[in-house]
């Protein structure tokens, strides 16, 4: 078994014998890639004892010759790897495993944790896990920072009853902030609060990120007036390197003849028609002349303007650079912020998520300067024009079907490539006009803005939004349309209605409540006797804001309004959307937060129901039974480009990042109600943050336009074969 009581002098025999030492504060407790097999510094010293564990080789290694394979088939095996750890040092920590077995009960394999001397976690740590992948390589890369809080804390290293799993290239380093380092380490940096950290305000994680810092860079021995600013002219990190990083002017500028002589190699995907669909899988089908839905061989399909299968493999904000970053109070992060032409700086004017509502920031598009150099563009318009022909060009490099959410107009006002729109509205003009259920937070607090649908404004924004698209919505390369994005539903049912009830007199919402009730109830004592309410008459309905009733039937009629209210949304949107362009195809809203209400509303309104799906896959995904789905948004950060949030799904690295993709790329295809898929997104956030913070890596194009060869190869190879794996059958 994994022996603890042994292993208080064995790690720091480890620690001692390897001299993994890098200063006085960043030392190497284990580093072990086993390549020395039984002479492997952890095994050889018996860091791990020889029972349930077992070197192994050839095709069961990982990397290299050796892997260590660990059998949980009796119970949980614990091992501490630092029996006793210091409070306030930080401990990093990655091994790269592959899982042969997982738990009957648990997706857990393998985790690390660190725990008082009973069991319980420390405050203020997490909980990191191998993903439940079967026969797949992947990484775990994470840190702590223990607690400044007395205990006897452990740092450990679980393997799951049940499971088997094989590991490879472990490593732990214990970090001891000091004088030079410590302004890097003062804050929490796991913390999402842009606000929080007063040394790298505006960014969801700082270069210190657990999932992010190396115990080899260079910034653990950098004062801070040597390590600002960070970010280089281009908008790059400065203290990290990875392939095709620009770092010079002219690898900038040679960078789009490299990217030509790519695609010159990668040749073009084969049997596709002009629409990007499958060639000559028309059959029988009679062609409509726009993208409509089918079912073949039992799975719901999109079907081109001409009649042949398409599947919406998209790709989210295709575009000229637009996204920029907030400067005020943090000039001293960048190398260069000169703005000679006077159209990189701007005020927003409007709130920024995360600050307060009044706050009017200056940001600055480092990313469009970079663009602009690298194409030696001078003005917006050539820029347009530029980003336009190049997007086109990489879409059918690429294998990406269709244009996703937020891809520039400019695109698709002389379209050459399927595109999918979006309007924002009713979102944005809801909420500038206060369109929307104004609760009593102390009683009902929504989670954030839910719109007013009784509210006749709401549909005129509605039907503005669309107008102003309503070329594009008519276009023949106009796959479908998503009107709204994450619309914030509560999860909980009838907990909006509730919040009706606290609203003002006014709220139109409340009002049609109230003559709902009216409808039903018809004298006020009626409804008094069945909510157990003091209501005087019908109009004290609108004017009582405290009272919240709880009896059974009262709780009966709160969810039937609540369906009616999400049921009003999805229809007055498709009455909108079929008056804009009668043959469109509407996409719904993108569920993020839902309830059951919301998503029955959909599925009953829209040709197809859509989800932004942060998840491993959609196997067994069946919230929707009767209509065909396409997945808005989903994607997988990586974390060795330059960016320190490891986004809502983190790939270590690219080889992870491929892996996690084409696994849910394998489900989404075999998946008999999905039509599509989206990435998000094109390009790479800036690296100091957009405006609310956000910073990962998981664009296809890095911040200085160049793209991700291996993502980009892996992207290919999904288009290439996906109507293959969706039908069963050699198509391609």
């Amino acid at each position: 078994m994994l022996n603890f009581k042994t292993f208080t002098s064995v790690a720091f025999a480890v620690a001692s014998a390897t001299s993994f030492l890098f200063g006085a504060n960043v030392v190497d407790l284990v580093k072990d890639d086993f390549e020395k097999g039984e002479n492997s510094p952890s095994f050889s010293n018996q860091f791990f004892s020889k029972e349930n564990v077992k070197l192994v080789s050839g095709k069961e290694a990982i990397k290299g010759n050796y892997a260590l394979f660990i059998d949980g088939k009796d119970k949980r095996k614990n091992v501490v790897l630092v029996p006793k750890v210091k409070t306030g040092d930080v401990y990093l920590f990655e091994v790269a495993y592959r899982i042969k077995k997982l738990p009957t009960n648990s997706k857990v394999a393998l985790s690390f944790s660190v725990s008082d001397k009973i069991g319980r976690s420390a405050p203020t740590t997490n909980y990191h896990q191998s993903l439940p992948i079967l026969n797949k390589t992947l990484h775990i890369k994470e840190g702590y920072r223990i607690p400044k809080i007395d205990g006897f804390y452990h740092f450990k290293m679980t393997v799951s009853k049940g499971a088997e799993i094989y590991i490879d290239n472990i490593r732990i380093t214990r970090i001891v902030p000091d004088e030079t380092n410590s302004y890097l380490f003062c804050e929490n940096h796991d913390k999402f609060d842009v606000l929080f950290d007063k040394v790298f305000p505006g960014m969801y994680y700082s270069p210190t990120a657990y999932s992010f810092l190396s115990p080899d860079s260079p910034i653990l021995d950098m004062p801070k007036e040597k390590f600002f600013p960070f970010i280089d002219k281009w908008g790059q990190y400065k203290y990290s390197d990875w392939p095709n990083k620009i770092k010079s002017d002219d690898d900038l500028k040679n960078a789009h003849a490299k990217e030509q002589e790519v695609y010159k190699k990668f040749g073009a995907i084969k049997n596709r028609d002009k629409y990007g669909a499958l060639e000559n899988s028309c059959g029988n089908f009679k062609p409509t002349g726009r993208f409509c839905l089918d079912k073949v061989d039992g799975k719901w399909t999109l079907r081109a303007p001409n009649g042949n299968i398409f599947w919406a493999f998209g790709l989210n904000s295709v575009g000229l650079p637009s996204s920029s970053t907030i400067i005020d109070g943090r000039e001293h992060f960048f190398d260069d912020l000169i703005d000679s032409e006077g159209i990189y700086i701007r005020r927003v004017s409007r709130p920024i998520l995360h600050y307060p509502k009044d706050w009017r920031m200056n940001v600055f598009n480092l990313r469009l300067r970079t663009y602009m150099w690298k194409h030696n563009l001078k003005t917006i318009k050539e820029a347009l024009d530029k980003s336009k022909e190049i997007c086109d060009w990489r879409m059918k490099n690429w294998g990406i079907s269709a244009y996703g959410a937020w891809s520039g107009l400019h695109i698709h006002r002389k379209p050459v490539h399927p595109y999918i729109l979006l309007t924002d509205a009713p979102k944005l003009p809801c909420s500038a006009h206060k369109v929307y259920i104004d609760a009593d937070k102390s009683l009902r607090k929504l989670f954030r803005m839910v719109p007013d649908v009784y509210d006749p404004r709401f549909r005129t924004f509605v039907a503005n939004g669309l107008k102003r698209m309503k070329k594009e919505l008519n276009h023949e390369l106009c796959v479908g349309v998503f009107v709204d994005n994450e619309v914030t539903w509560e999860r909980k049912e009838g907990y909006t209605t509730e919040a009706i009830l606290t609203c003002p007199k006014t709220q139109k919402a409340k009002i049609a409540f109230r003559d709902m009730l009216k409808a039903k109830y018809k004298d006020i004592a009626k409804l008094n006797e069945s909510w157990n309410s003091k209501y005087t008459d019908w109009n004290n309905v609108l004017t009582e804001r405290k009272f919240i009733p709880t009896t059974e039937s009262a709780k009966k009629d709160i969810h039937s309004f609540d369906e009616k209210f999400h049921d009003r949304y999805y229809r007055i949107c498709r009455e909108e959307v079929k008056k804009a362009s009668p043959d469109v195809l509407y996409f719904g809203s993108r569920f993020a937060w839902r309830n059951k209400y919301a998503v029955k509303a959909a599925e009953k309104h829209c040709d197809v129901v859509s989800f932004n799906r942060y998840a491993l896959d959609v196997r067994g995904f069946d919230e929707v039974k009767t209509k065909p789905i396409i997945i808005g948004e989903f994607s997988f950060s990586r974390s060795d480009y330059g960016h320190f949030w490891k986004g809502p799904r983190q790939a270590v690295n690219g080889e992870d990042q491929i892996t996690l993709l084409n696994n849910f790329m394998e489900s989404a295809l075999t998946h008999p109600n999905v039509v599509g898929a989206c990435w998000f997104t094109y390009g790479d956030q800036d690296t100091a943050g957009r405006p609310d913070g956000e910073n990962a890596a998981f664009g296809v194009v890095d911040v200085c336009d160049t793209p991700h060869y291996d993502l980009i190869e892996a992207f290919r190879n999904i288009s290439q074969n996906m109507f293959d794996v969706r039908f069963g059958k050699k198509s391609n």
